[in-house]
């Protein structure tokens, strides 16, 4: 692989990476966001609906209390104006929850149940109410602590029951939340760590397949400078721009050698007082026939 490469390599993996944690911390966050809505959006509004429905049940039974006890025509016409409106509330409320805050079966069992309970015990202090308008006191009130408190105990069970549920679903919602959001965090610092030992092996591998080829070229051009020229040149078997830099300092340094012989020849040819004979020297680890007149 060329210089270039690795270094193309080097840029591309560390942004690869960045990316990757880009689309992973995206897809978490989003995994975030949706127990959070659950959470806000779904349960705890649920909760809210139930707190509202017992408020609406609450002034329900005042309204109740208010006709019965009611003096005159106008007072129980004004119980009985409030009691219609509370029991639309309460409709209205029961649709709301129907229409989006049903979880699963048993939330939709609870429901069924509350409302049908609901009806039985609006029904029965309707009737208690038309029984104290027609001047039967004595029967409404038989009936109210009769069949009417049975209905409100069951329903308030019903109730309670409903409240219950939500409230361990909610809690168990935010525990899910709580729990994504730990493994998030520790996802996140594994992702980053993995990113940084992947971009810093990959660095240190293309230092020294970059740093140390250079830093040997460079002693081997100062052992040639030098004068050295039996020490082989490195790296001149790579396939990089290592490699052709080093077969050209081979090159040079073949080239530097056989000067430095010529010279060394021609000086030894032409000093006085030396006799014609011939005999081997060895310069730079090479053989050389020397010829000296007589």
């Amino acid at each position: 692989m060329t210089i270039a490469r690795r270094l193309v390599v080097l840029l591309t993996v560390p942004l690869l990476a960045l990316a990757g944690l880009g689309v992973f911390t995206r897809i978490q966050l989003a995994e975030i966001e949706a127990r959070s809505r659950f959470v806000a959006e779904s349960r705890i509004v649920a909760l809210a609906t139930l707190g509202n429905l017992g408020r609406s049940f609450a002034e329900l039974r005042v309204n109740m209390r208010s006709h019965l006890l009611a003096a005159t025509d106008a007072e129980r016409a004004a119980a009985r104006r409030a009691f219609d409106e509370d029991e639309r509330e309460v409709n209205q409320l029961l649709q709301q929850y129907a229409d989006g805050m049903v979880l699963g079966d048993r939330s939709r069992r609870m429901l069924t149940d509350y409302q049908t309970s609901s009806r039985e015990w609006i029904a029965g202090v309707r009737q208690v109410m038309r029984l104290s308008d027609e001047g039967r006191s004595r029967d409404a009130l038989v009936l109210f602590n009769g069949t009417v408190a049975d209905l409100g105990v069951r329903l308030s069970k019903v109730s309670n029951e409903w409240i219950a549920y939500e409230q361990q679903v909610a809690m168990e919602a935010g525990r899910e939340s709580i729990a994504v959001i730990e493994r998030f965090r520790w996802r996140m610092l594994f992702a980053n760590s993995m990113a940084f030992l992947l971009t810093g092996v990959l660095g240190f591998l293309t230092f020294r397949r970059i740093a140390n080829p250079i830093q040997a070229l460079e002693t081997s051009v100062k052992t040639i400078a030098g004068g050295e020229y039996g020490q082989a040149v490195p790296f001149v078997e790579a396939t990089d721009e290592t490699g052709g830099l080093a077969r050209s300092i081979d090159v040079l340094k073949q080239g530097a050698a056989a000067m430095d012989e010529q010279r060394w020849v021609k000086s030894n040819a032409t000093s006085p007082g030396s006799r014609a004979s011939c005999s081997v020297r060895h310069r730079a680890q090479r053989s050389v026939t020397v010829c000296s007149p007589d």
